[in-house]
């Protein structure tokens, strides 16, 4: 039997071989097209033919039996790859200093975040150099001791990091490039060690910062601030003590010789650092790469001068990325701003709008120019609806001046939920369980919406108490987690809000709090998406009056939901008003969902109200299991797989 396994896993790694092979091919095959892009003067993305090509993949991996989700993922992220190659070479090939770089500054040791977002930029053929401080880093620059310097300008969960704009706004230096790294924090210590025989947790004060609740965990460990993350996992190696762990990457434990105890152990496991790449001359940006430009302002300390200087680049429809204000040394209560904006300091409009907003400055200096890494493809697959057999439903014809209603506003919202957008052209479905639903119940709502990949999950029904996330819906999240399906939460109370905002990627205000003032103000100041529900009784101006109250408090995230209005037909309570879905399109920029569960008696009649409700342009529906029975058993085992098999005729809209 051994043999056996050990014959078919040979098997297994020759096909690995033959994908490395195959991808090394591809690679080779771009850098001739890009040669040729390069002589002929070609743009260097073409996002139709990216399109046809993920289409064509997902419709070859239906064909074999695949998840034609997962072909398309593999596909994609190959692709990035290789617009992350041409753009990168094409950007040194314009400014030759940056294919020469040999020495690169950092602070740090080897094996430190900063040390490892340098390789990842440059590759092995460097020679990165480790500084103690930002300071020495930035005079390494500019004493021309090194060629060029890495150093992290933010972090998703810290913030921004002022001591290098700080720097940067006092040095002659340029941005000429940034890149992204995934942090993943790591318990490091010697091989064998036990967690509860650690006493002392060493690393960087943001590293402990970001892992609070783990160093809580361990029952006799106190933490204790280091210079750096690498230099702690070498204070452990050299003192050869046990009862000492560090907080680093696996990349630290392995150069210097320590074991790595825990992975993945910060509060947040979506974290990601932003470097920017630092030179004493200005860089030259391609204008057919994605570009940013970064730049220092002063205005006149009066009353509306900031926003006058703004106003320019938002008529130039220029799109700002960032916003800092930094105290101005010498000058108490007066303040430069720090700003970056998506575009090319060599294309006209750019141009134009620094012009004017130099006309309106007391200090204007440009940063630098600089490719975007965020160069990925925003292609998808656009495949056709699968064909299902309705057997027990008649197919639905509608009015020709329906089907063809105008297209969505520019003005309209797409609101990111964890990977899922909404408001784009998909069809989003949310599955509804309380929090008792059994394992085996969600593990199949799961697998469907992770094949449908334009699909969340809601509990409802929780309490108020920190004891709830340790039951059931942190076994329901665990689960969605490994099914990397985002989460929703129905919230009833303001206490809710800020106990599970942290944990869920939506949250659900149900029809019967939509005019609860004190829950809508709470919704209002979190960061996280709401969906609002009109309550059955409502008007659309009432429901339009409950979402201005979430946006006037800053939360911009807002996604309306028809639930149904009162009518006097014995065979339903409710009446989904689709007249109310396409007022709501037409008139607002908010994405609209429908939930007609409360609206029918038996399952096989959501579909049809499905299907109305897309072709007067919602955004996506919700079903609860709890209301999948055959109208008499109201049980969530059943007709589930049906059910949400003919739910995935909905992904994309018509």
């Amino acid at each position: 039997m051994a043999s056996e396994l050990d014959s078919l896993r040979d098997r297994i790694d020759g096909a690995d071989q033959e994908l490395l092979e195959a991808l090394a091919r591809r690679m080779e095959v771009v850098e001739e097209i890009l040669q040729r892009k390069e002589v002929q003067g070609l743009p260097l993305f073409d996002a139709e033919r990216e399109t046809r090509l993920l289409t064509k993949v997902a419709s070859l991996a239906m064909e074999k039996d695949l998840d034609p989700n997962l072909a398309e993922r593999v596909l994609r992220e190959v692709i990035n790859h290789s617009r992350e190659v041409q753009s990168r070479r094409v950007h040194h090939a314009r400014n030759p200093f940056l294919k020469r770089a040999h020495k690169i500054a950092y602070q740090g040791a080897n094996g430190a975040y900063s040390w490892m977002a340098c390789r990842k930029y440059f590759g092995d053929d460097i020679e990165p150099i480790g500084y103690t401080s930002f300071v020495e880093v930035v005079d390494a620059v500019e004493s021309g001791n090194v060629d060029l310097a890495f150093l992290p300008i933010e972090n998703v969960l810290v913030g921004t990091v002022y001591e290098v704009y700080d720097l940067l706004a006092e040095s002659k230096l340029h941005v000429v490039g940034e890149e992204y790294l995934k942090i993943e924090h790591c318990l490091i210590g010697l091989e064998g060690t036990p967690l509860d025989h650690i006493c002392t947790v060493l690393s960087h004060p943001v590293a402990l910062q970001q892992c609070t609740a783990f160093i809580k965990s361990l029952p006799n460990a106190s933490y204790q601030s280091y210079i750096d993350s690498a230099e702690a996992v070498r204070k452990v190696k050299d003192e050869d003590d046990s009862t000492q762990a560090a907080i680093a990457s696996a990349e630290a434990a392995e150069l210097y010789g320590l074991t790595v105890l825990r992975r993945g152990i910060a509060d947040h496991p979506e974290n990601y650092t932003r470097f920017w790449i630092i030179s004493r001359d200005s860089a030259s940006v391609d204008t057919r790469i994605p570009a940013k430009t970064s730049f220092l302002l002063v205005t006149d300390h009066s009353e509306g001068a900031l926003v006058a200087a703004l106003s320019t680049l938002s008529s130039e429809g220029i799109n700002l990325t960032k916003l800092e204000s930094r105290p101005r040394k010498g000058t108490p209560w007066q303040y430069q701003f720090h700003i970056e904006m998506e575009g090319n300091i060599d294309e006209a409009r750019i141009v134009e709008a620094l012009d004017q907003v130099r006309s309106r400055a007391r200090f204007l200096r440009v940063l630098g120019c600089f490719p975007s890494a965020m160069v990925g493809t925003t292609s998808r697959a656009q495949l056709e609806p699968e064909e299902i057999e309705l057997s027990s439903l008649e197919s639905q014809d509608f009015d020709s001046e329906v089907r063809s209603l105008p297209e969505k506003t520019p003005t309209s919202r797409q609101i990111l939920i964890d990977s899922i957008l909404v408001g784009d052209s998909s069809f989003t479905m949310v599955v509804s369980c309380p929090p008792d639903t059994g394992s085996e119940t969600v593990e199949k709502a799961l697998t469907c919406l992770r094949r449908l990949g334009q699909g969340l999950l809601r509990i409802t029904g929780l309490g108020s108490s920190e004891k709830e996330i340790d039951g059931d819906f942190k076994r329901i999240q665990q689960l969605a987690n490994q099914h990397g399906v985002p989460l929703g939460c129905e919230v009833q109370t303001p206490g809710q809000i800020p106990l599970y905002d942290s944990h869920a990627d939506v949250l659900f205000l149900s029809s019967r709090q939509m005019q609860n003032m004190s829950l809508l103000e709470a919704a209002g100041r979190t960061a996280v998406p709401i969906v609002l529900e009109r309550n059955i009784s409502s008007t659309v101006q009432e429901l339009l009056s409950s979402a201005n109250t979430i946006l006037k408090l800053g939360n911009q995230q807002v996604i309306l939901c028809e639930g149904g209005i009162r009518t006097s037909e014995s065979g339903s309570r409710s009446a989904i008003d689709l007249g109310a879905v396409l007022a709501l399109k037409e008139e607002t920029p908010f994405p609209v969902f429908i939930d007609p569960t409360q609206c029918v008696s038996h399952h096989n009649r959501i579909p049809p109200l499905v299907n109305a409700a897309q072709h007067v342009g919602a955004d996506g529906a919700v079903v609860h299991l709890a209301s999948l029975g055959d109208g008499k058993n109201r049980s969530t085992d059943v007709n589930i797989d049906t059910l949400l098999s003919l739910l995935e005729r909905f992904k994309r809209k018509p």
